[in-house]
């Protein structure tokens, strides 16, 4: 256990990265280390070690289809966040973010640092409150300026107010549920012009079943550095 701003936690220690080693290799240990604990290290926040489950002390709506826990690399949020900005140019900042299942905030966090001089409102959100509650304390020690907005809600996917980010958003996704509640997720999108970008990309044929087209992928040798990005409407159609 560490202690975080007051908080003692849970902290992936040399048995951890031992274990990986010996199940994965070297490659993903040492990536493991950059990509989601170095972030933890140097901003002393809480949100690279990954929960199953079983851990959670609370069982919300839907809970059967979601997911377990764990972070998003830090190198692939920042590359999604580029692609997108120079896909965009100057209509970047026509589009609200949205995180779906943002866990312990670290996309967010990552997005609003990314987003400084753009006037947008930065979403999470996650359907367990142990987890928000989680991102509310790591995102409460940054400071993003004046021109953001930053939410994290607590509350199902399929209860969440789309109409509050307008009606262009960019949805950022890590692989957060299973294949029926993404498929009932992506029924509510059809009136919003949407940029998905989808990490862990698990269910990326329920994505293209649903008018979403798919205009980039970056492919690496582990899943968490694997990402398709997609549109439902035409870049020229941006006013």
């Amino acid at each position: 256990m560490i202690k975080v701003n007051g908080v003692f936690v849970n902290e992936f220690g040399i048995s951890d990265y031992w274990r990986m080693f010996r199940a994965r290799g070297i490659k993903l240990s040492i990536s493991y280390f950059f990509q989601n604990h170095l972030f933890d290290i140097v901003n002393r926040t809480d949100t690279h070690t990954w929960l199953t489950k079983e851990s959670y002390s609370d069982r919300p709506e839907n809970f059967d289809q979601a997911t377990f826990y764990m972070s998003s690399w830090t190198s692939e949020i920042k590359y999604c966040h580029r692609w997108v900005k120079s896909c965009l140019g100057n209509k970047f900042s026509q589009f609200n973010f949205l995180d779906v299942g943002s866990g312990k905030g670290k996309v967010v966090i990552l997005w609003s640092q990314l987003s400084k001089r753009d006037s947008i409102i930065i979403s999470g959100v996650e359907y367990s409150k142990e987890l928000n509650d989680i991102a509310k304390k790591n995102v409460s020690f940054f400071s993003f300026g004046e021109n953001l907005s930053v939410r994290l809600e607590n509350t199902d996917i399929l209860k969440f107010n789309f109409n509050s980010l307008g009606k262009k958003i960019i949805i950022y996704m890590f692989n957060p549920f299973a294949e029926e509640l993404m498929a009932n997720f992506l029924n509510l999108l059809s009136e919003y012009q949407i940029i998905l970008i989808y990490n862990n990309p698990v269910h990326s044929k329920v994505v293209s079943k649903h008018g979403f087209v798919e205009v980039h992928q970056k492919m690496g040798f582990h899943q968490n550095c694997q990402t398709k990005i997609y549109f439902n409407f035409k870049l020229e159609d941006l006013e």
